[in-house]
């Protein structure tokens, strides 16, 4: 079963940003009308991202909407899909790209 949570406000976002389990961060954008590009590449990998939430039932993966969520964590990204993977608040590791398999060896390189 998928286990992809939908982030809707910024105090949910710092609440797994800054807890105790690995949270995988999935920034994207689904309806920025001057970014169709980016549009298509977040559409692109997020099935495969909901597959790897299934084999992976010990991290939070998020998904967050840079076009309706107002938290600093966005303010530096340059693109999406970007993906962020933390625990404990601190930065393991962070991806731009839409490459599911980069995304899941960034999970087992971290996973220790």
């Amino acid at each position: 079963m998928e286990k992809v949570k939908v982030i809707n406000s910024s105090q949910e976002l710092d609440f797994y940003l800054n807890g105790p389990a690995y949270s995988l961060v999935f920034y994207s954008s689904i309806k920025c009308k001057v970014c169709f590009t980016y549009i298509k590449l977040c559409r692109m990998i997020s099935q495969p991202f909901s597959k790897l939430s299934e084999q992976y039932p010990t991290i939070y993966f998020l998904k967050v909407d840079i076009e309706t969520l107002i938290h600093p964590s966005i303010s530096n990204l340059s693109t999406v899909p970007h993906f962020i993977f933390l625990k404990n608040g601190l930065k393991l590791s962070e991806y731009s790209g839409s490459d599911i398999q980069t995304i899941e060896k960034t999970i087992l390189n971290n996973l220790g």
